[in-house]
């Protein structure tokens, strides 16, 4: 049996709280409540049990904005829903922006079970998320224990042959740091000077081709110039196409390859799953894609050297991180170390344009004192003039995109223009990928509304003409009764049907009270004699084979209430019970 929910209701009226509850119990929901009233009864009766918070917009000490802030203060991931009489749109909007689910309106209560429902299951996911999120953060650094702990060195290199990764064996058995290691291009010094020409040969034709010996033995050097004879065993990681990408070698000492054996095993069952991993993110569609297609379009058909999408880190030191590149980079980017503070390295375009949202170029790279911490860099590959161009989300910046040409002063007025509705372009397209989440919710909410509005002037219509129907049978009820003597046995026959016409009445109201031509008239009212009034009524309705009994309180039970709604309710109830029963 699921345990039930736990809800807390932020509520001064008891019977206000009751008809929410009651609306969730019609819907299915099994659940226990709490109902507080004041600012201290709530912060006191938050705790991680809760499930659901429901809180009325305004209390005498206290209200719901104050509620919301402290529910957020508290840490607790808590769905909390407004339930008001009233609430102008701007500001339900600003509630749900401040981190409310959703408002509803106390005379439309209807819709507060399937927003519960959605609330509740949208609260699962992101806890299945986080879930999932510690997960494989558990399983990354499993795998780098693993990695670390195995005596065989591991290392693997992009499609560029650039190391991208290592372990502390390999670091051993080089003699070089992972810091050292990482980014460093062929040839490598621990190649040596034999196997320069050979191993260099093989590695380069498995980078190109995906072809060649898998189990090499090759000869290199040590820091430090010691002799190192090594068993190199060559995985060749596959792209979308089945093109290589990259390579990741088991390097071990001949001397200890039979020992390694086993560990070698088991490396090769871990590597196969990082390869998975690889070749899912290689297909995922999201905003790296699309960085990645763009800067691949300015440089096979905008024609320039190089062109990254850099975005706006919220680290320490403020970093311009990589996010896509295409063109002739060559390792520019890994050593450039581009921020985008106000100092010597985010004093260049790039940083430039994500602290000011201006859009900056270099003309001449060469005699540009901005790019002095990059001139020599930049120039070995042929860079002569740049542009970054600020990527804005609304007024907030998020990173930028740089083009290089091979060219001085590349960029002309026209150019310019063209570039920045690129950058705009691209901005956008980030944005909606951001912003379809929450138009899919929008869209959900608008449709829902639109059906309730359609069913409820439907049910306006009828029964404003089932309304005038039954004014005809009470008026000619009260002409018949009033030529009747009190003691004509009719008389009572004729105030049944009176009644009958009434309570219909009090139906119709109930429908144009839900299609809002009409309010809700409630009055102080006797809940005893309510229900002796409806005794005679409740009999013939439900069949004399039916025994009705009625246990009522001893003294007046007062509420305030619209009379015709509560008659409503205990004849459907009545119904149901009888409905319900063996033979009824």
């Amino acid at each position: 049996m699921p345990k039930p929910l736990r809800i807390l209701v932020l509520e001064d009226s008891e019977a206000d709280a009751a008809l929410m509850l009651r609306e969730l119990r019609a819907a299915g929901l099994t659940f226990e409540a709490v109902r507080v009233d004041s600012e201290e009864s709530f912060a006191r009766a938050l705790s991680p049990a809760v499930d659901l918070v429901l809180a009325d917009y305004t209390l005498p000490d206290f209200d719901g904005g104050r509620a919301l802030a402290t529910l957020k203060a508290s840490g607790l991931d808590v769905p909390f829903l407004l339930v008001t009489r009233t609430l102008e749109e701007e500001e339900a909007v600003t509630f749900m922006l401040q981190g409310a689910f959703a408002a509803v309106l106390k005379d439309r209560l209807g819709g507060l079970a399937p927003l519960v429902t959605r609330a509740l299951e949208e609260r699962e996911l992101r806890r299945e998320n986080r879930r999932i999120h510690e997960t494989l953060e558990a399983e990354v650094s499993l795998r780098r224990t693993i990695e670390d702990a195995m005596t065989a060195g591991l290392v693997s290199f992009d499609a560029r042959g650039k190391i991208n990764h290592v372990n502390r064996a390999f670091c051993d058995l080089v003699g070089y740091s992972r810091e050292e290691l990482l980014g460093m291009a062929p040839p490598f010094p621990f190649w040596g000077t034999e196997g320069q020409s050979e191993f260099g040969a093989q590695f380069r034709n498995h980078l190109e081709t995906g072809e060649g010996p898998r189990d090499i033995e090759a000869v290199g050097r040590r820091r430090g110039g010691g002799r190192l004879e090594v068993d190199v065993q060559v995985s060749v990681v596959a792209g979308k196409e089945g093109t290589p990408e990259g390579l990741v070698c088991l390097v071990s000492d001949i001397a200890e390859k039979r020992r390694m054996e086993e560990g070698a095993r088991r490396a090769r069952r871990a590597l196969m799953t990082l390869s998975r991993c690889n070749e899912a993110l290689v297909r995922s569609t999201s905003e790296e894609e699309l960085f990645h297609r763009v800067c691949e379009a300015a440089v096979a058909q905008g024609g320039y050297r190089m062109a990254w999408v850099g975005l706006k880190g919220t680290g320490a030191g403020k970093p311009v991180a990589m996010a896509a590149r295409a063109g002739h980079e060559s390792g520019y980017l890994e050593t450039a170390a581009i921020t985008w503070g106000d100092d010597e390295r985010g004093r260049g375009p790039t940083g430039s344009a994500v602290r000011t949202g201006a859009v900056v170029v270099s003309r001449d790279i060469a005699t540009d004192p901005r790019m002095e911490p990059w001139r020599r860099e930049a120039l070995k590959r042929g860079y002569l003039s740049s542009i970054a161009l600020p990527l804005k989300e609304g007024a907030e910046v998020f990173g930028a995109l740089t083009l290089f040409s091979n060219e001085k002063d590349a960029f002309d007025s026209e150019e310019l223009h063209l570039l920045c509705d690129l950058a705009d372009d691209l901005a956008y397209g980030v944005a909606a990928m951001r912003a379809q989440a929450e138009k899919r919710v929008l869209q959900e909410r608008a449709l829902h509304a639109q059906k309730l509005d359609s069913v409820g002037t439907l049910a306006g219509g009828v029964a404003h003409d089932f309304n005038n129907i039954l004014m005809v049978i009470l008026a000619n009820c009260g002409f018949l009764l009033s030529s009747f003597s009190e003691e004509d046995p009719r008389r009572a026959d004729l105030e049944e049907v009176r009644a009958a016409a009434e309570r219909a009445a009090g139906l119709t109201r109930q429908l144009l009270i839900f299609s809002r031509r009409q309010a809700s008239n409630p009055e102080v009212l006797d809940l005893n004699a309510l229900l002796r009034n409806l005794q005679k009524m409740l009999r013939r309705l439900i069949g004399e084979h039916i025994a009705v009994k009625e246990e009522l309180c001893p003294e007046p039970v007062r509420v305030l209430a619209d009379p015709g709604q509560l008659e409503q309710i205990v004849t459907n109830l009545a119904v149901n019970a009888r409905d319900a029963m063996p033979s009824g």
